[in-house]
């Protein structure tokens, strides 16, 4: 009934109304069209008020004619023709002054970067709208679609306690303009904002869980960094109660403990152990004090760590004492690698403070077993008691 009577104030406008003045019943017109739903009429309304504005041709009756084209192209979803009718119509904006056309102006550029995925622009919106709340006119705040476009931007931000008080409204709005449409016979709008209430909700809703997922799933992280913080604080301190301080080497507790764990071997392989010691360790210590006393050490164990393999088991396991164990080896292969180091360590040398060369002397003995290496203790002080009366 409604849209029936605008569309024949219209018809008889035409034939009463100068150009000028034919444009405000047709506005009227591309309004109710749109607002029913029926866009494909509205568009060939916006169309002839396009027409009969080359006569017109003023600012404002631009304004207006761009302005429904955005709308037109805002609410059918066709964001690269309101990309382009917003160009257009801020030209005409900018020379008159409309505050309620630039709020209408400003939310639909608002949809666009909502669209286009721009925070900031869609941010610095939200924030203006808040800071002129109390200025704005019924017609936009009270709008239906405008609600609509503040439940989607604030569920963009992630905002869902926001985006439930617009959806209050939007509501509230909506089931006013079902009851009126559906009084007037306007099917087509109603079903229209029937859709877009149960997309909004569905959106709403999917927001809800995703939150709820988001919380649990921060929560589970938290829980899991917790954790694995205090699993690698927790290994790291195992590590250091492992780990001889002076040479970064297993300490004796340590590499003893490891020792004790290998196996039988196979093949007619054997478990070689060897047992170094600083022969000089109490010289160097009466000669040039214990500082340079602990560089020797130190750099006997940087010898060990550039000649044995990842595999091989070394630590140190007294004041001068070093320890390597090589597990389910050859027995020649075991001799040829041990030598090995034996040489090595017979280059090692370093200079004091006084630029004097202290060179290391060392010595080794060497056990190699088929047994597994479970008695490691009794076996360590058994070379160690050899290497005392040697």
């Amino acid at each position: 009934m409604l849209l029936s009577s605008i569309k024949k104030a219209y018809e008889i406008g035409l034939n009463v109304y100068e150009e000028k003045n034919q444009l405000a019943p047709l506005i009227s017109l591309i309004t109710a069209y749109t607002g029913s739903g029926d866009y494909e009429n509205a568009n060939l309304m916006i169309e002839e008020l396009g027409r009969r504005n080359l006569k017109v041709n003023t600012p404002l009756t631009n304004s207006w004619y761009h302005f429904a084209q955005s709308r037109q192209a805002y609410r059918t979803d066709d964001y690269e023709f309101l990309r382009k009718s917003l160009r257009s119509w801020r030209v005409f904006l900018e020379q008159i002054f409309d505050p309620t056309m630039q709020m209408l102006y400003d939310w639909y550029v608002a949809a666009l970067c909502l669209h286009d995925e721009d925070r900031i622009c869609v941010s610095d919106f939200l924030q203006k709208q808040k800071d002129t709340a109390s200025s704005m006119p019924a017609r936009l705040s009270k709008h239906l679609y405008y609600n609509a476009f503040l439940v989607k931007a604030y569920l963009f931000f992630g905002d869902v306690e926001a985006a439930k008080l617009s959806f209050d409204d939007y509501s509230s709005i909506s089931l006013d303009k079902i009851k009126k449409q559906q009084n007037s016979a306007r099917v087509l709008g109603v079903a229209n904002l029937q859709n877009e209430v149960i997309g909004l909700e569905t959106s709403l809703a999917e927001s809800e869980e995703q939150r709820l997922q988001i919380i649990l799933l921060v929560l589970m992280t938290t829980l899991g960094l917790i954790g694995v913080g205090y699993l690698t604080w927790g290994r790291g301190y195992l590590l250091k109660l492992a780990t001889d301080p002076l040479t970064g080497l297993s300490n004796e507790h340590s590499v003893v403990a490891k020792i004790k764990k290998v196996k039988v071997p196979k093949d007619e392989k054997v478990n070689a152990l060897a047992l170094f010691d600083v022969s000089n360790f109490t010289t160097i210590n009466a000669e040039y004090g214990y500082k340079a006393g602990e560089l020797a050490l130190q750099h006997v164990a940087e010898c060990f760590k550039q000649v044995t393999r990842e595999k091989d088991i070394v630590g140190r396991v007294g004041a001068d004492q070093f320890i390597v164990c090589l597990v389910n080896i050859e027995d020649m292969v075991a001799k040829e690698l041990l030598s090995r180091i034996q040489k090595a360590l017979t280059d090692v040398s370093f200079k004091v403070g006084n630029g004097d060369k202290v060179e290391v002397h060392s010595n080794m003995h060497l056990y190699s077993s088929v047994n597994s290496l479970a008695d490691a203790d009794d076996l360590l002080a058994e070379i160690r008691n050899v290497l005392r009366k040697s």
